[in-house]
């Protein structure tokens, strides 16, 4: 019951967090191009929630609030809980990055102006968040039942690891998917913008789907394809359900902001991908290994801390050399 009441009010918070940022966001910014700094200023905000939410999840796991354990166990400190929950969110933030360019090229492919990219992204992350909550639960229930998904789970990561290695976002293409084939077998398409709308009736009293509507899709999908990365990436963290819910949530929510920082920054990470996919790898091995060895999650969050700054700092010298 308690728990029941700890995962209610937790939705409560993040439906009024996302309401609160389509309101606030619809009226200071609306169809405009956002600044850099106004992007900046609600990317930092975002992030901000989300390490935040690290000092409940140390007071609830360290006093037990809700009937709360981690991982069922009694004997494991609040601190651990709060380091746990800074992991798995910061992985998910990281993993996020090589999304957000995804989803710059599917506006690029559609030729969405920048003034109504926004609205398609904030539909796109709910889309996101829905997914994710499904895919976290269903998996977790998986790893409770059968062991073995472990293994799954650990190979599944060390081939995205491989995978971002050895293929560049360039290679992407989501016309090329037969989902996508199928989408436009389906519905009538317009190639033209009518503003923000996703459908519109023309002149021949029939509803078309516009380029809008196209883009969502594509970014719905190429949400589902990078899941399967970030997903079990924070099981390799965490098997709680309530950390591992938390940590993806809270990151996919400022993902609008953040898109639009990197859009304006000149500083192109070319090189952060190799430490993604050297978190993948970790984090992949880590799983494959957890019934022989674990790792503390102080060494694993400096690890991942660690890959992340070299890659971001050896981007920056290679950029400012070229």
């Amino acid at each position: 019951m308690e728990h029941s009441i700890l995962w209610i009010y937790t939705v409560i918070l993040f439906l009024i967090l996302i309401v609160a940022d389509l309101l606030l966001y619809n009226k200071y910014i609306g169809d405009k191009k956002p600044t850099f700094i106004t992007a900046a200023t609600w990317s930092i905000i975002w992030i901000s929630i989300g390490l935040s939410f690290s000092i409940f999840i140390y007071y609830a796991y360290e006093n037990h609030w809700f009937g709360l354990y981690l991982n069922d166990k009694k004997d494991i400190s609040g601190t651990n809980a709060a380091l746990t929950y800074i992991s798995a969110f910061l992985i998910e933030e990281s993993l996020s990055v090589d999304n957000l360019f995804v989803m710059a090229m599917i506006f690029e492919m559609f030729n969405i102006p920048v003034r109504y990219q926004h609205n398609v992204l904030y539909l796109g992350i709910l889309g996101a968040i829905i997914f994710r909550a499904i895919f976290i639960i269903a998996g977790i229930k998986l790893l409770s039942l059968f062991t073995w998904t472990f293994y799954i789970f650990g190979a599944l990561l060390l081939y995205s690891s491989y995978k971002m290695l050895t293929q560049k976002n360039e290679d992407f293409n989501i016309k090329d998917s037969r989902i996508y084939q199928w989408i436009v077998s389906k519905f009538r398409i317009t190639d033209k913008l009518y503003r923000n709308k996703l459908f519109v009736k023309l002149k021949d009293n029939k509803v078309y789907a516009t380029p809008l509507f196209l883009a969502l899709l594509a970014i719905e999908m190429s949400d589902l394809i990078f899941a399967v990365d970030s997903i079990p990436a924070v099981f390799a963290i965490t098997t709680d359900s309530y950390i591992a819910f938390t940590s993806n949530i809270l990151a996919v929510m400022g993902l609008r902001s953040i898109y639009f920082v990197l859009a304006y920054m000149v500083l192109n990470f070319d090189y952060l991908h190799y430490s993604l996919a050297a978190i993948l790898a970790f984090i992949g091995f880590k799983l494959i290994v957890h019934h022989w060895f674990i790792v503390p999650v102080e060494l694993t969050l400096s690890i991942i801390v660690v890959f992340l700054l070299a890659g971001i700092i050896y981007s920056k010298i290679k950029t400012s050399k070229e």
